[in-house]
């Protein structure tokens, strides 16, 4: 029943550094690609080039060991029309979008 502080809990609330309105045109403005949008309806656009080229790079950085931990989550988003959205009942969050990560054991 404490206050809610920026540094120690979630959720926190931006609203005296910025408002709804403000965050929502700066996000507008944000760009994850330089391509042109296809000719059909793709949900997964705006991202594409980001994950190819972090796909890319792994491909040349990452020696996989012995030993890894693979985990598979979900990132909760409430959102229906969001892309990927998905329900996994087995998941601590049951909606959003699923992402699996993998680390070195090894290595940490």
């Amino acid at each position: 029943m404490k206050p809610i502080a920026i540094n120690e809990d979630a959720p926190f609330h931006l609203n005296e550094y910025m408002s709804l309105r403000r965050f929502t045109t700066i996000t507008a403005a944000l760009w994850y690609t330089n391509n042109n949008p296809p000719a059909f309806l793709d949900h997964f656009f705006d991202v594409i080039e980001m994950t190819d080229s972090y796909n890319d790079h792994m491909l040349y950085e990452y020696i996989a060991s012995w030993l890894n931990c693979l985990d598979e989550s979900i990132n909760p988003f409430l959102d229906k029309d969001c892309p990927g959205f998905m329900s996994v009942p087995r998941e601590s969050h049951p909606l959003g979008n699923e992402y699996h990560t993998i680390g070195d054991g090894d290595n940490g």
